[in-house]
């Protein structure tokens, strides 16, 4: 009887581990993702204003001076918006990495993120000065 109750408990210790395991895995795959996100959002903002630039550079080279004029506005406008976005998430990015789960150690690829996007924040800091 003793024997089983201490194999049963043994078995209980085990289950916990593997599930503590399990829960520390989970937490940081949700951080990877979750900086990784913000890589992605950044270049998709980035391409979707190339992407504009490049039409609206199109569009006006056919149009008028008043119409090639507006569209500049607008392009800026969309840049300054975009610029905006990209704070925002480099912001958000900083954090993530700054706070890597456990006090694990960040990798290279994850330090020259967390520079570059420290260095972004600098940069727009002193343009907004």
């Amino acid at each position: 009887m003793k024997t089983s109750i201490t194999m049963f408990l043994a078995l209980l210790a085990v289950a916990a581990v593997i599930l503590s395991a399990f829960w520390a895995k989970s937490r940081v795959d949700t951080w990877e993702q979750s900086w990784r996100d913000c890589e992605d959002q950044i270049s998709v903002i980035g391409n979707s204003e190339v992407a504009y630039g490049h039409a609206s550079q199109y569009r006006a080279s056919f149009s008028s001076t008043e119409i090639a004029l507006r569209e500049a506005r607008i392009s800026l406008q969309r840049l300054q918006d975009a610029q905006g976005q990209i704070t925002q998430i480099q912001r958000t990015m900083v954090t993530t990495l700054e706070h890597k789960p456990f006090g694990l150690p960040l990798t290279a690829a994850e330090r020259k993120e967390l520079e570059s996007a420290k260095e972004g924040l600098q940069k727009h800091a002193r343009k907004t000065k």
